[in-house]
């Protein structure tokens, strides 16, 4: 089912219409009920959100003087969505979200970890690890100005475990192989 604008038209005889005018009441609860608690509950919590959907924006949207938004933008390698914050009369963006994921590193070839092509500032806390057991991680932070990584905040606790930075790109090498977890958390980009 759709929904119809143009229900009722002022001609219409509504003893006629009211099947139409009461379908496009279900839609409309229907539509709301998406994030939402829907148009008939009655617990109270009516119009609230049960949860907030964004759509994966390619940009940054513009703020108001007291318009600060919640969006979606997933423009990095690997693929991933990251939710932001933008605060009023268009603030600096930040992340809310984390990125995360497994990776198997092959022995003794370098991985891309994350490409960070389009940060210019920015402050990440990256953590990476071996899941088949203690000793052997990456942790630390990086900074990032002017678009150039600064990895000396990095730290491993492996020397079989390094990793490198390639233009934009973080990333990590182990000499004999192993299967990892990571999790970048974002701090501040821009």
């Amino acid at each position: 089912m759709t929904y119809n604008k143009n229900i009722p038209q002022a001609t219409d005889d509504l003893s006629v219409s009211q099947g139409e005018v009461q379908a496009n009441f279900l839609q409309l609860n229907t539509s709301f009920e998406i994030d939402h608690y829907t148009f008939d509950d009655v617990s109270g919590d009516t119009g609230k959100h049960r949860t907030i959907t964004t759509v994966d924006q390619v940009t940054d949207p513009t703020t108001a003087a007291v318009e600060p938004r919640i969006y979606g933008k997933g423009t990095f390698t690997p693929s991933l969505v990251l939710q932001y914050s933008r605060g009023e009369s268009d603030a600096v963006p930040t992340p809310l979200t984390s990125a995360h994921g497994d990776l198997v590193l092959p022995a003794a070839t370098t991985t891309d970890l994350f490409d960070f092509t389009g940060i210019t500032t920015g402050l990440v806390e990256v953590y990476l690890w071996n899941v088949a057991g203690p000793g052997t991680q990456i942790s630390g932070h990086i900074i990032i100005s002017g678009g150039v990584l600064n990895t000396t905040g990095l730290a491993s606790t492996a020397t079989a475990l390094t990793f490198s930075v390639a233009g934009s790109v973080l990333n990590v090498r182990h000499q004999t192989g192993i299967t990892t977890k990571w999790t970048l958390d974002f701090k501040r980009l821009a």
